[in-house]
């Protein structure tokens, strides 16, 4: 699962189960701090100049809670 998808993904269902409107960019920055980035961006850096194996998030980690 892409981490675009997980955003829309649980944008919805906040909504469905609380009924909150979260905008989608701070789905994306709340995903960024569940895995001790400062920001999406320090995220995407991190993702885009990595060295090595790539770290692959644990999203369906995440999903499951």
């Amino acid at each position: 699962m892409s981490i675009k998808a997980f955003a829309f993904s649980a944008q919805q269902r906040v909504f469905e189960r609380c009924g909150v409107s979260l905008q989608r960019s701070h789905v994306y920055e709340s995903v960024a701090s569940a895995f001790g980035f400062a920001s999406y961006a320090a995220l995407c850096v991190d993702s885009v100049f990595d060295v090595g194996t790539p770290r692959r998030l644990d999203v369906a980690r995440m999903v499951s809670s």
